[in-house]
């Protein structure tokens, strides 16, 4: 998962594959919570926590990052 690291609101709206207006509506509903963790409603970046939150909240499952090494 995320854990340490900040995720943008659209790479969560890629994971489930809606357009971008119904993913801002939905949105639009838990910025009152986002608000109170200090997130304002034009953040583009969320930390580990708001995206936790975010993701519990639309029932949406936060994938694993693949690391690719390079030499």
């Amino acid at each position: 998962m995320y854990d340490n690291q900040f995720i943008s609101k659209k790479q969560i709206r890629e994971m489930v594959n809606c357009p971008r207006r119904t993913f801002s509506r939905w949105v639009k509903l838990q910025q009152p919570e986002l608000s109170k963790m200090g997130i304002g409603p034009k953040a583009q970046k969320l930390p580990p926590e708001a995206a936790k939150f975010l993701c519990n909240q639309l029932n949406i499952e936060l994938q694993e990052r693949k690391i690719i090494k390079f030499r």
